[in-house]
C-alpha cells in the first residue's frame, strides 16, 4: 500500500487552526464545498464537492489540537485512512501535516496531484479568521 503526505505551515495556533479542521463550517471554507456529520470519535461524516464527488468518512481519532484520524471511501469504492497533525511551531505557528495512507498505487498517483490544493486554502481560511 501506498500514502501520500503534506505539510503546510499556518500563521495560526493550534488552537485556531484545529477550529478549521472540525468545525464543519470552516472546513467547507477550504476543504470540501459540504461537510454534514460531526467530527467526533466513531461519527460518520460525509464530505460532497460540487463536481460530484462525495467521500462517506468515519472518525477514528480525535485529540484536539494536535490529531484527527478518518477512514473514508473514495469513489471507486477504495478505502484509505487520513491523518491530520498539527504542530506548534516556534515561530507562532502550526505545522499541518496530512497523511493519506492504504491507497493503491493508483489511488495514490491521483491524490498526490490533488493533495497540493487544500494547503493554500486552509492558510488563507485560518488567516481570514485571524485578521
Amino acid at each position: 500500500m501506498h500514502s501520500v503526505t503534506r505539510s503546510v505551515v499556518v500563521p495560526a495556533p493550534p488552537e485556531e487552526t484545529w477550529d478549521a479542521l472540525v468545525e464543519p463550517d470552516r472546513l467547507e471554507d477550504w476543504f470540501a464545498d459540504s461537510v454534514e456529520g460531526e467530527l467526533a470519535p466513531d461519527e460518520e461524516v460525509t464530505f460532497a464537492w460540487n463536481d460530484g464527488e462525495q467521500r462517506d468518512a468515519v472518525v477514528e481519532e480525535v485529540h484536539a489540537p494536535h490529531r484527527l484520524t478518518f477512514r473514508w471511501t473514495d469513489e471507486t469504492g477504495d478505502e484509505s485512512r487520513v491523518a491530520f497533525v498539527l504542530d506548534e511551531l516556534e515561530t507562532g505557528g502550526t505545522r499541518v501535516t496530512v497523511i493519506e495512507s492504504g491507497l493503491t498505487r493508483r489511488a495514490a498517483a491521483r491524490r498526490a496531484g490533488v493533495a497540493t490544493a487544500w494547503g493554500p486554502r486552509l492558510v488563507a481560511a485560518c488567516a481570514a479568521v485571524l485578521a
